[in-house]
């Protein structure tokens, strides 16, 4: 009996030392390949944590890689812009600092095709004051409006802007990604406890997320590409744009819901931060105006839910904020003209447009925006 207990005891120790062998190559093999970095949405090359509650990660300065099609090159600050800014802008400069999430940021878009940079162009080609502008981009991916107004406390203010543009999306409510202990962004509803393999195995996010990719899981589907001529606009029974992915219509619809009957704290939360924004460009000498960017399933169909922009253009008029409302611009752009990539993020005609209307709100005339509605304000 002896000897078939020890038999049985070195059969156990031969498997576990090959399980671990195989855990062990596997994470190497994981690690080498880059499997979770080709295929995370979101590269954890981009983003850097910090130990500052309210502003969990920033943009990693000094970074320089492609993010799904498009370059991204990060300064030594932290921002999606020229190497070395001064520290104030030059004498007759006019600076002007966007805030913002992946809108601002250009997610998708080349910098040059970019809201902030076509911006400047914009305020540039307006001469006399404007002439020497310099507009620089401050937009992070999945920042929402706590951490913007975080990153102009801890960032922006020493940067000296006569004018802050915050790029408004419409999920700004929404809570901040928390970065886990293997540099990846995750969402609330996906958080992993500190013991969890997420926090420190590839092998096993390689694992999980081969499954889910698998199944054609949209949490981590690539982007698709982009056409250079627009398809025609196919429409579901509702009017909206058949071609939006499922899970971003369903977000969408969510985001839309909650602007008919806001919650706390997100709402609060909101318009605290609005109001710190506000009250510190004050401080500094700062013109803040809140740019209010349209999401794709509220162009090009017959009955759009505006909920969202009443509610926040009604939150302008109660705090006396400089707010204008890009919906009606986009609104007013040819039929069929596709003004986004995804539900979210406007296409380089949509920033096109948005630069234009946010010109022509700054130099104060409001039909800058070639011909569009009036922008909306309080």
């Amino acid at each position: 009996m002896s000897e078939v207990r020890t038999h049985a005891a070195g059969r156990w120790r031969r498997a576990l030392a090959a399980l671990a062998l195989f855990l062990l190559l596997g994470e190497a093999a994981a690690r080498l390949t880059g499997f979770v970095d080709r295929v995370n949405p979101m590269p954890r090359r981009l983003y850097v944590a910090t130990d500052v509650p309210d502003l969990p990660y920033r943009l990693r300065p000094g970074v320089e890689l492609e993010v799904q099609g498009s370059h991204v090159s990060v300064n030594e600050l932290g921002m999606r812009e020229r190497a070395n800014p001064s520290a104030r802008p030059a004498a007759g400069t006019r600076r002007v600092l966007v805030l913002g999430d992946s809108v601002a940021f250009g997610w998708l878009q080349e910098v040059d095709r970019a809201f902030p940079r076509l911006l400047q162009g914009d305020l540039r080609r307006a001469g006399g004051a404007w002439a020497g502008a310099e507009v620089l981009n401050a937009g992070v991916p999945g920042y929402a409006a706590t951490t913007e107004a975080a990153w102009f406390r801890d960032h922006g203010e020493a940067l000296h802007p006569d004018v802050v543009v915050v790029a408004v999306n419409l999920n700004d409510f929404d809570r901040v990604p928390h970065m886990n202990g293997l540099g990846i962004l995750s969402t609330d509803d996906d958080r992993s406890p500190s013991w969890s393999p997420s926090n420190w195995s590839e092998l096993w996010l390689a694992a999980r997320w081969g499954w889910l990719l698998a199944r054609g899981d949209a949490r981590i589907a690539r982007a698709p590409a982009v056409q250079a001529t627009p398809a025609p606009r196919a429409t579901d029974a509702s009017g909206a744009p058949a071609r939006w992915d499922p899970l971003d219509r369903y977000v969408s619809a969510i985001r839309k819901r909650f602007y008919h009957q806001p919650t706390e704290p997100q709402w609060g939360d909101l318009a605290r931060a609005w109001n710190d924004v506000a009250e510190r460009g004050r401080r500094i000498g700062a013109r803040v105006v809140f740019a209010i960017f349209p999401d794709g399933d509220q162009v090009g169909v017959d009955a759009p839910d505006l909920a969202p922009q009443e509610k926040l253009l009604g939150l302008c008029r109660e705090r006396g904020f400089e707010c204008v409302d890009l919906t009606p611009a986009f609104l007013a752009a040819p039929a069929g003209t596709e003004l986004h990539r995804d539900i979210m993020h406007p296409n380089d005609e949509g920033h096109a447009i948005a630069a234009r209307v946010v010109a022509g709100y700054l130099l104060g005339s409001p039909a800058g925006d070639g011909g569009a509605p009036a922008p909306s304000g309080p």
